[in-house]
C-alpha cells in the first residue's frame, strides 16, 4: 500500500462489550459496533494489537496480531486463530484460475460424450430415453390402442 494508508483495522485489546462465550473477529466486531469501518477500510483485514494488555479468555480470530497481543490472549487462557490473507491477484494466478476452470468444462463434457455413446450403444438415443423417463404412461397408452383396434 502506498505510504500513510492503513493496511489493517486496528482493535487494541482490553474489556470488549461482548457476550463471555462470544469470538472476537472482524464480523462480531462491527455487529457489536465497536468499530466503525467506511470508505476503504470495508475491505481491509483485522489486525489486533496488545493496547494494554490486558485480554479477556476468549477466541480472536484476525488476519494479524502483535506479538504482545498473542502474549496477552495465550496468558489470559484465550485462543489466537490467524485467518488467512486474501491472495492477491495476479496474472499468472488468473491464469492458472482459467486453465483448471476450462479442464473442469473439458471433463464434464467429455463425461457427457461418454454417456451419450453408451446410450447410443445400448440402442437408443438421448430423445428417445428422455421420452421414456418422462412419461411411462406412454408404453401403456400405446398397448390399448393395439387392442382397441383388434376389437
Amino acid at each position: 500500500m502506498p505510504a500513510g494508508r492503513p493496511n489493517h483495522v486496528i482493535f487494541n485489546l482490553g474489556p470488549v462489550a461482548l457476550p463471555p462465550d462470544t469470538e472476537v473477529s472482524l464480523e462480531t466486531l462491527k455487529e457489536a459496533r465497536l468499530l466503525h469501518i467506511s470508505g476503504k477500510s470495508r475491505k481491509l483485514p483485522l489486525k489486533i494489537l496488545a493496547g494494554n494488555g490486558w485480554a479477556e479468555p476468549r477466541v480472536y480470530r484476525a488476519a494479524a496480531f502483535s506479538e504482545a497481543a498473542i502474549e496477552a490472549i495465550e496468558a489470559a487462557g484465550g485462543e489466537v486463530v490467524l485467518l488467512p490473507a486474501k491472495q492477491k491477484w495476479t496474472r499468472e494466478g488468473a491464469a492458472a484460475k482459467k486453465a483448471t476452470e476450462a479442464e473442469a468444462a473439458a471433463q464434464a463434457a467429455a463425461d457427457r460424450a461418454a454417456a451419450w455413446r453408451a446410450r447410443r450403444e445400448a440402442g437408443k438415443s438421448p430423445a428417445q430415453e428422455e421420452a421414456v423417463e418422462s412419461d411411462p404412461g406412454v408404453n401403456g397408452k400405446v398397448a390399448e390402442d393395439d387392442a382397441s383396434d383388434s376389437e
